[in-house]
């Protein structure tokens, strides 16, 4: 058993893996007929902790559509909405952002501060979305912290579904300077992996 669209013409579509024409390389919609067979459409359709895999998959794309159009305004914007946005690239499952760090009067020459690549896209695995963080400069936190961030936004920022959030978080990641850096790290740690003996539990455990 197979579920299809009406059938298209693809005499003009190109291989697959060639370059698109220009007047289709855009975020248009795709005029390929999609074709599910009944097994592969139950397990997209299966429940996993509340949500199936094909909802996480529109839930990741409706959000990463949305966090686009909020960036874009707020790099735009002036006062305490700015977001100093050097660079942004979108596809249809992914957004790169690279945003200057705040220059901390520590470092040596505060005139120049670390840069952020924040990459998000859709796992190809589980089809949430994740998030990576790539820095680059001086005095830059360490690998582990930055697992730990990483970690924190999938499992507690995520799933607010919320751009003002992501805003929060993108904020506190733009402090990169390593002992502070390191003490929110901690932090997220706590609420990520809390232990028994700890006086407060994360309402998310």
């Amino acid at each position: 058993m197979t579920l299809s669209v009406p059938s298209i013409s693809l005499d003009t579509a190109p291989e697959p893996g060639s370059p698109r024409p220009p007047d289709q390389a855009s975020n248009s919609p795709s005029l390929r007929p999609l074709v599910v067979d009944s097994a592969s459409l139950a397990r997209a359709m299966n429940p996993e902790e509340g949500l199936s895999p094909l909802e996480k998959y529109l839930y990741a794309l409706t959000f990463l559509e949305r966090l686009h159009a909020a960036l874009d305004a707020s790099r735009k914007a002036t006062g305490v909405n700015h977001i100093p946005v050097k660079e942004m690239q979108s596809t249809q499952d992914s957004l790169t952002v690279t945003i200057l760090c705040y220059p901390l009067s520590v470092l040596k020459d505060s005139s120049h501060p670390p840069q952020l690549k924040l990459n998000l896209y859709v796992c190809t695995s589980d089809y949430r979305l994740v998030a990576r963080l790539e820095y680059s400069g001086i005095n830059l936190p360490s690998d582990t912290d930055v697992q730990i961030f990483e970690r924190f936004f999938e499992s507690h920022v995520c799933p607010l579904f919320n751009e003002m959030a992501v805003f929060t978080f993108v904020s506190i990641c733009r402090i990169a300077y390593p002992p502070i850096f390191s003490s929110f790290a901690q932090i997220m740690l706590a609420q990520l992996d809390p232990q028994a003996n700890y006086r407060w539990k994360s309402i998310y455990s």
